[in-house]
């Protein structure tokens, strides 16, 4: 351990004023408080690194949903299984005749991650985090001429 504010003391002083270094930063930029004491503090010379469990418990998956929009409800064209939780990267939506819009139903909550389009288009959804029940749904166009349309999705699953 290197002992803060002290710089020089045994050992490798260069180790000790980088150390030094890498402390003041870290009060900079976490706009840390100091004590009033005038007492040393210790940082380890050690970089430990840390690993999400979930992360490593967690599978990519992709589907492929054939979907009827020509009604002029929301359709759901994914729901989260029992046991399971999504984190959602991606969403493909095929073109429409007429413009449509996803949504997320989150406990319930119904959000419109995207605005009304008839364009193709592909949303990367890096913070959305689904549970047992949540849905992806679409909004129908209510044209006949999106009877078959596509939604893609990207996400990674794991079991809860």
């Amino acid at each position: 351990m290197t002992q803060f504010p002290m710089v020089q003391e045994r050992g490798d002083s260069g180790a000790t004023a980088r150390a030094f270094t890498l402390w003041l930063r870290m009060v900079s930029r976490f706009q840390l408080d100091l004590p009033v004491e005038k007492r040393s503090r210790a940082l380890t010379d050690v970089i430990v690194p840390i690993t999400s469990a979930d992360q490593l418990l967690s599978e990519g998956h992709g589907d492929t949903a054939s979907l009827d929009l020509s009604g002029s409800i929301r359709v759901t064209a994914y729901t989260v299984p029992l046991n399971e939780r999504w984190h959602l990267k991606g969403v493909y939506v095929t073109p429409t005749t007429a413009a449509s819009q996803l949504y997320l139903v989150i406990d319930s909550n119904v959000i419109a991650i995207e605005v009304a389009t008839t364009a193709e288009r592909f949303l990367q959804l890096q913070t959305f985090q689904l549970e047992a029940g949540d849905e992806v749904q679409i909004l129908g166009t209510g044209n006949a001429g999106d009877t078959s349309e596509r939604v893609d999705i990207v996400y990674t699953g794991e079991a809860v």
